[in-house]
Formats: C-alpha cells, sequence, structure tokens
C-alpha cells in the first residue's frame, strides 16, 4: 500500500488548522508565537507555523509548497524532508523571537508556514540549481538565481520590522534550507566518489604464481 504524500498530508493539515482558527475560539490565540513567551511556552515556537492570518495568507503558502514541496520530496528521504520542513520553520521561529531579544521589534505575535516555505525553497535551489521557475509569476529564472534574489529580498525586508512581514523569519528558514541541502549535496557526492574508487593495487605475484 503506496504511503501518503508527505506534501499532500502537510497541506491537508494546514487547510484543518486554518478551519479551526475560523471556527474554535481562542484556537489562534493558544498556538500563535508570541516572542515573549517563547521560553515559557515553546510549542508556540511549531505551533504557529501551522497557522495563517487569512485565506490570501494560507492560499500563497500552499500554493508555494504545491508548486516546490512535490520537487523536493522526490530529491530526499521522508526523513529529510520533515527535517527542512519543520526545523527550517523552528529556525524561522527562532530568527524571530531574535530580534525582540535584541530589541530590534516588540512582542508582535507571529504566525505562517513561510519559514517552512523557504527552507523547501532553499533546498531545491541547491538540489535542483537549473530548474527554471517564473520568479513572482512573470521573470524566467534558473532556481539558484532565485535563491539568491529571494535572500536578498528578505534580508533587506528584515532591516524594516514594521513592515507587518516576518522577512527575519523567512530569512532563518531559507539559511537553514540552503545549508542542510547543501550538506545532503555533499554527502551524496561524497559517497558516489567512494563507490567509484578502483580497486586497491595488489602487489605483484612472486615468480611461478599466476
Amino acid at each position: 500500500m503506496a504511503r501518503t504524500s508527505i506534501t499532500t498530508s502537510l497541506l491537508i493539515i494546514l487547510g484543518v488548522c486554518f478551519f479551526l482558527e475560523l471556527v474554535v475560539p481562542g484556537f489562534e490565540d493558544a498556538f500563535i508565537l508570541k516572542p515573549d513567551l517563547a521560553f515559557s511556552q515553546p510549542w508556540r515556537l511549531i505551533t504557529s507555523m501551522f497557522l495563517h492570518a487569512g485565506f490570501d495568507h494560507l492560499f500563497f503558502n500552499a500554493l508555494a509548497l504545491l508548486m516546490f514541496g512535490y520537487v523536493l520530496e522526490a530529491r530526499v528521504t521522508r526523513n529529510q524532508y520533515l527535517a527542512i520542513y519543520f526545523i527550517g520553520g523552528l529556525c524561522g521561529s527562532i530568527f524571530y523571537v531574535g530580534t525582540y531579544l535584541i530589541g530590534m521589534t516588540s512582542a508582535v505575535p507571529a504566525l505562517g508556514a513561510s519559514g517552512a516555505i523557504y527552507a523547501i525553497l532553499g533546498s531545491v535551489a541547491i538540489l535542483e540549481p537549473n530548474m527554471l521557475i517564473f520568479f513572482f509569476g512573470v521573470l524566467p529564472l534558473k532556481m539558484k538565481y532565485a535563491a539568491m534574489l529571494w535572500f536578498v529580498i528578505e534580508f533587506l525586508g528584515s532591516l524594516n520590522m514594521s513592515s507587518g512581514v516576518a522577512s527575519v523569519a523567512h530569512l532563518g528558514g531559507l539559511i537553514f534550507g540552503l545549508g542542510y541541502a547543501y550538506y545532503l549535496k555533499k554527502q551524496k557526492e561524497n559517497e558516489y566518489a567512494v563507490y567509484m574508487m578502483p580497486p586497491p593495487a595488489q602487489p605483484p605475484l612472486p615468480p611461478g604464481y599466476t
């Protein structure tokens, strides 16, 4: 029996959580990331990545996951995919809380799967650098160049903490995705190189032996 795609499962979970946000009073408030509660209620670092501020917020994150999640899932193991998604999202949350701890922003709550999505984008950029996409639906770019633009855009966005967009969380997820996928790629290349090495040279046989 074939296992359900992780990407499909994540899309369903995001949809269910958004429905619960709409119909269950206090659901969003119980799981949203509040920087001032990050240490006393650390589960918010993870649960917040399954919440969304509105249908448009959910739609664009789900669209990105739909477009790139299946691409990544075909190139890594299930555990690697889950690590990219969850640790990438966690890195995004940690980066956001970090801006609060150093005084760059106040304790404004944050939510959304964008940190995890950017981790997927970064990973695909490393594993499929020449894959052609349409940046913002218009500009044709290879993934490796799109990742560079995403990095610059989110870095500059991180300097404007009043924008209403947690660009620093996007940046945290993107950095993790790039780094982890680079590690996976090098690991695979090293295994292939070892496999392709010729057998060690044998010492010459003494005269009379064949």
